[in-house]
């Protein structure tokens, strides 16, 4: 009102900033969905050199791994600087806005038009230009916060609207001991999907009958479908459902992998998996397992705290505590994939004769 057609001068530099700051929040945006993603790829590869550090150690490939992660964290802390020069552009265009809006308006009524600058015609305008500068201040912090929320919860949304997994295309019922507790007939099993549009079938017409108490080898050469015969039963794999029926009849299954899955608890929580302690069945258990000598090398027996990913046991140590879990369960039936190739030859005989 003081300054006039002036003031539509700095209100102009207000409109102008926000074009500008769009497409700084355009490229601030998509920096951040590349910090992620690389941020994913150096916590993967830590996890991995972690993991790993018995074989790096053997290897002397520490300089090597060590060359890989400052590699990748070179790479995010020059993204990351660009995503604060970003921010840092976005919070000075708004900061100065303003500033270089008053300063817009002065001129052109004091300049163009030629108006002495009275007190009462500044002070008013820089009142009007303050109770602006508030909001102005608050708009780049939520611009950023918001570019921020929206890269993450757009991850969140592609993994939630990610396609489901199908539900297991393995018939479960209860044990009958006069049908066999495992019962494939002309089945074929693939694991990219079933719903895509050339699936590549892994098992194709496979017919396999298990009788119970039936103790079963499969054998074949590298790579020829054991284990994934093994996930087929347990409900793993997708079946073509145009032909055959697979049926499981047993309300449990023990399952030890072929690289055991240990937890960071003690070895007694890794028998038990939360299952009720039965001491006299717990000591059979680990006797027939042959974990008796173990526990008495270990200066805590079986309360001794394991470690992620079992990095405190050997491998033959890890497989005997696998198959302890699941002997512990009292499982229907018993899915062991290549078990006693951790195991010495002696133990592995002590196994078999349980």
């Amino acid at each position: 009102m003081e300054l006039g057609v002036n003031a539509f001068y700095g209100v102009v530099i207000l409109v102008v900033v926000f074009p500008v700051n769009y497409a700084l929040t355009k490229i601030s945006t998509r920096l951040e969905d590349k910090l992620l993603k690389i941020k994913d790829e150096r916590l993967k590869l830590i996890n991995d050199v972690l993991s790993g550090m018995r074989v790096l150690k053997l290897y002397a490939w520490e300089e090597s791994m060590e060359q890989l992660i400052a590699k990748l964290r070179k790479r995010e802390l020059f993204v990351l600087r660009q995503v604060f020069l970003m921010d840092a552009g976005i919070n000075v265009s708004f900061q100065l806005a303003p500033l270089v809006a008053t300063l817009i308006s002065f001129y052109g009524y004091t300049v163009i038009q030629g108006n002495p600058l009275r007190p009462d015609v500044a002070f008013v305008s820089l009142l009007f230009f303050g109770m602006l500068r508030l909001s102005i201040y608050m708009l780049p912090r939520l611009l950023t916060d918001s570019i921020k929320a929206w890269v993450s919860s757009r991850r969140l949304v592609e993994f939630l609207n990610a396609e489901e997994m199908q539900p297991s295309h393995i018939l479960r019922e209860a044990q009958d001991p006069a049908l066999p507790i495992v019962s494939l007939r002309d089945c074929s099993f693939s694991w990219t999907g079933v719903n895509v549009a050339e699936p590549n079938l892994q098992l194709k017409n496979i017919s396999l009958e298990i009788q119970p108490g039936e103790l079963i080898g499969v054998v074949g050469r590298v790579g020829s479908g054991k284990s994934s015969l093994l996930s087929a039963i347990l409900g793993e794999m997708e079946r073509m459902e145009d032909k055959g029926e697979a049926i499981v009849r047993a309300k449990s299954i023990g399952y030890v992998p072929q690289q055991p899955w240990i937890q960071n608890k003690t070895l007694r929580g890794n028998v038990l998996f939360d299952s009720p302690f039965n001491e006299s069945k717990y000591t059979s258990v680990i006797n027939a397992c042959s974990m008796g000598e173990d526990l008495k090398l270990l200066q805590a027996g079986d309360f001794t705290e394991i470690g992620e990913k079992g990095i405190n046991l050997s491998g033959g140590q890890k497989a005997r505590v696998a198959l302890a879990r699941a002997v512990y369960m009292d499982a229907e039936l018993y899915v062991l994939d290549d078990t006693l190739s951790a195991v010495d030859a002696h133990v592995g005989q002590l196994f078999l004769q349980m």
